[in-house]
């Protein structure tokens, strides 16, 4: 009599356990598909608005952080300008990001710049290479993303057997897309070191 009793009460109990559950999750059972993920708006610890990224977004803009090293260190100027809106800000601030040391308020200024930098490089017979990692991305608006990539870039020279630090730092993005592309509109580095290469 007393196994039929707790027995009885352990079936009410999860037959109420499972109507409070499709109460509260929906009739089919799952909170998941409840959830429009989507159009789902999140906000920051200010309250600021971010809307998510599309897959197809996210892979284009992490694909145009990559070809910035593969175009810069294989010296491709053009294709590396290519990658900037023509209004662009690169800058460069050293000592954790509070000296400015160089600043380029246009394509056309940075075309300028990089053309001397890499014919240097090209001279002297260094390979550069740009490790950028832990790229975290938020957009701002449909055509607006703002992101953060941590850099560690590395020099060799000709009679080196292996490549030689040369500074570690974090750049910050602001990427637009134009006419379907993405690109760079602002791109700041914060060197962690009291001088830039």
């Amino acid at each position: 009599m007393i196994q039929s009793n707790t027995f009885s009460f352990l079936f009410l109990f999860l037959v109420l356990l499972t109507f409070l559950s499709c109460e509260v999750y929906g009739e089919n059972n799952s909170g998941i598909n409840n959830v429009d993920i989507e159009n789902t708006i999140f906000q920051d610890n200010n309250g600021n608005q971010s809307i998510p990224i599309p897959p197809e977004d996210r892979q284009e803009i992490l694909d145009l952080i990559y070809t910035y090293s593969y175009t810069y260190d294989s010296k491709d100027l053009d294709s590396f300008i290519s990658l900037f809106t023509t209004d662009c800000i690169w800058e460069v601030y050293t000592d954790k990001g509070t000296e400015l040391e160089f600043q380029a308020k246009s394509r056309n200024q940075l075309r300028e710049a990089m053309a001397e930098r890499m014919a240097n490089m090209t001279e002297k017979g260094i390979q550069t290479r740009h490790y950028q990692t832990n790229t975290i991305l938020k957009s701002m608006s449909a055509d607006t993303v703002e992101g953060v990539t941590m850099l560690n870039l590395m020099w060799q020279y000709p009679d080196d057997e292996l490549p030689t630090f040369v500074q570690t730092g974090v750049y910050h993005d602001v990427f637009v897309k134009i006419e379907g592309i993405w690109k760079f509109a602002k791109r700041t580095a914060l060197i962690d070191q009291t001088q830039s290469d």
